[in-house]
């Protein structure tokens, strides 16, 4: 049996084999072939979470033992060691890693490794939002333009300003930013479409989670593709607590002596869950009279952001039960439910041959 730490970089990975015999080599990726060469089958390799550990260990996963993906902001020992070389970061993840298998695998903050297809869903939906916060920019800068010359907002929608815009009294070379800008709105928003087109044609393997998410009002398609991205597979928690907490909506408590300090949410866990989930939350609150009861009395004790990530919380535990259990939401619209389905599934077919 063989402890194998891993420091991974861009171009390159140094190894260290802590075997009978141990050693450290440094390889390029291109060589990554002569590495698999060296393992065994009851090897154990770590390495730390970065943007090509997972491409990394679908290569070498067939043989070894196991591969063990490592939380680099839990597991402190690296960033916080005084020396750091790659050598170095190499064998203290391969010594860790081994008391971690040798006491029982509690000992290191090891990171689900997801299945290809959520990994491809996830890396749309960080495009989707990256090019939602575009867009967002630049249709801000647009309304900086317009307030410059003094022009008032009020009056106008976005989609009026465009129409109108030539009609305004601006200077040739705020006419001239506008007009890119509005150029640049309408490329940003086609491009949008095109990846959450790509989203839906790659959740048609999840049609029966889809099914249970999107009969809780307020949560579309969309949405229910974003909770899975997130979760991957609900079997994976032990209970409500922890998958809420994964879904940053608990707060960290700390508890000394009779006082309990309730702090900020967890963020070790994925955000794109609560940022979409909230676009649908009135229709969540409006629709459940114990929710919005819940929300309400919150509310008026805690204010308004605390009073939504409460409710996202009892959310987040109602969907998890809902999955768990396989079994549709207490409060469903059966029509709104069925009309969500049959829309998906008709552009599922649609569109298959583009899938």
């Amino acid at each position: 049996m063989g402890y194998i730490g891993i420091d991974l970089h861009t171009n390159r990975f140094t190894a260290d084999f802590r075997r009978e015999e141990e050693k450290i080599v440094t390889y390029h990726l291109t060589d990554i072939e002569k590495f698999i060469k060296s393992l065994n089958k009851d090897d154990y390799v770590f390495a730390e979470a970065s943007v090509n550990t997972f491409a990394f260990m679908d290569r070498i996963k067939d043989y070894v033992k196991d591969v063990i993906v490592i939380d680099p902001f839990q597991f402190r020992v690296i960033a916080d060691s005084g020396k750091k070389t790659d050598k170095i970061d190499a064998r203290k993840i391969a010594k860790m890693g081994q008391y971690h298998i040798e006491t029982g695998r509690d000992f290191l903050p090891e990171v689900y490794i997801p299945e290809v297809r959520i990994r491809k869903l996830r890396s749309l939906f960080t495009t989707y939002n990256l090019i939602t916060k575009e867009l967002t920019m630049t249709k801000n800068r647009i309304y900086s333009l317009y307030k410059e010359q003094l022009e008032p907002l009020d009056k106008f929608t976005f989609e009026e300003l465009k129409e109108n815009f030539e009609e305004l009294d601006l200077s040739e070379e705020h006419r001239f930013q506008v007009r890119l800008l509005f150029d640049l709105v309408k490329m940003l928003e086609e491009k949008k479409e095109a990846i959450k087109q790509k989203i839906l044609l790659l959740g048609e393997p999840y049609l029966a989670d889809i099914d249970i998410l999107v009969s809780v009002s307020g949560i579309s398609v969309f949405m229910a593709l974003g909770l899975i991205a997130d979760y991957g597979t609900i079997e994976r928690f032990k209970n409500a607590k922890e998958f809420s907490k994964y879904l940053r909506s608990t707060p960290r408590s700390e508890v000394s002596n009779e006082k309990v300090k309730n702090g900020r949410t967890y963020k070790s866990g994925r955000k794109l869950s609560m940022k979409l989930l909230l676009q649908g939350m009135n229709h969540f609150v409006g629709d459940n009279s114990h929710i919005a009861r819940l929300y309400s009395r919150l509310k008026k004790g805690k204010g308004a952001c605390k009073s939504r990530m409460a409710t996202m919380r009892k959310l987040f535990v109602i969907i998890f039960f809902m999955l768990r259990n396989r079994e549709y939401y207490r409060y469903m619209k059966k029509a709104l439910h069925e009309k969500k389905m049959k829309e998906y599934e008709s552009f599922l077919q649609k569109n298959k041959k583009i899938a």
